[in-house]
């Protein structure tokens, strides 16, 4: 049983797992008759999940902040530069669109998703170790 005493720090966690749940159920329900709208699919830009994580990345954010000034710690400000990257390349789509650019300005063709990449990367990395090869090389 958890104890009592745990419970109001855990509320917060518990509130926000909860909310996380709900929008999968929610995503769960999309296409159907009783949920049509396109802000309920995770996969759509800007859903209503997707915002809810620019919320949670941006109080992670300013809850650092407020801990890395109070402590006058460089532990904690260097936490607020992932997180504040995170919140903007996510928001932004920082990455997609630098990809593209250096895909264009290359002349490149696009290489593949990330799951063909891993997929590739794991494939290879099984065969060398079937074949009896430690290490890397």
């Amino acid at each position: 049983m958890i104890s009592t005493c745990l419970l109001p720090r855990f509320r917060l966690l518990f509130l926000l797992l909860a909310v996380d749940a709900a929008f999968i159920a929610l995503y769960g329900l999309y296409g159907s008759k009783f949920l049509t709208d396109p802000k309920f699919g995770l996969i759509e830009d800007w859903s209503y999940g997707e915002v809810f994580q620019y919320i949670k990345e941006f109080w992670i954010l300013l809850l650092l902040l407020l801990v890395a000034v109070q402590l006058g710690s460089w532990r904690y400000a260097t936490w607020v530069g992932v997180f504040g990257y995170l919140l903007l390349d996510d928001s932004c789509q920082i990455h997609e669109v630098a990809g593209t650019s250096i895909h264009q300005w290359l002349g490149i063709d696009a290489l593949g998703s990330l799951s063909g990449c891993l997929g590739s990367t794991a494939s290879g990395i099984s065969s060398h170790w079937a074949n009896g090869k430690k290490g890397i090389g």
